[in-house]
């Protein structure tokens, strides 16, 4: 898009972006965020003096369509799962249920999403240092890497 951000927190997640973000106690913010957002972010930057106003910018739902992923799964088409958020494990494990796919690699953009796939019982959850795609898709590799290196 061509835009640069003003400002980029040093870790990816609500907490740094408000201890690390410079408000002014009379700074008025709009937060749009999904409809199952924690209040973390929000009361972080309200205990800083702002005046949040919150949105629902969208809501999260499980989708219909697309690749048949059960039948990929069922004929170990599938050889990891990549989750960038909380609600992408729980409509993930929502949509394919009754099938399990825990023994699968988990690969979490984050330690929130991470605790999730573990709640879920994922057993081999990989989460890279820096929440981002790119390096989430770093870390999975290495993963396999590794692994790879283990069966020869």
């Amino acid at each position: 898009l061509g835009i640069q951000p003003d400002f980029i927190p040093d870790a990816f997640v609500g907490s740094a972006l408000a201890d690390e973000l410079t408000i002014r106690s009379d700074e008025k913010i709009l937060l749009p965020q999904s409809e199952k957002a924690d209040e973390t972010l929000t009361d972080a930057l309200r205990a800083k003096g702002a005046g949040v106003t919150v949105i629902t910018a969208y809501k999260n739902i499980v989708g219909t369509g697309g690749e048949d992923v059960a039948t990929m799964l069922a004929t170990n088409q599938v050889d990891a799962l990549t989750f960038t958020s909380s609600s992408t494990v729980e409509g993930f494990v929502e949509r394919i249920r009754p099938q399990d796919t825990t023994q699968l690699p988990a690969a979490c953009i984050g330690t929130s999403t991470a605790k999730v796939a573990h709640e879920y019982g994922f057993q081999q959850v990989i989460v890279p240092e820096t929440f981002t795609i790119e390096t989430m898709l770093e870390a999975l590799s290495t993963y396999f890497a590794q692994h790879q290196l283990e069966r020869d």
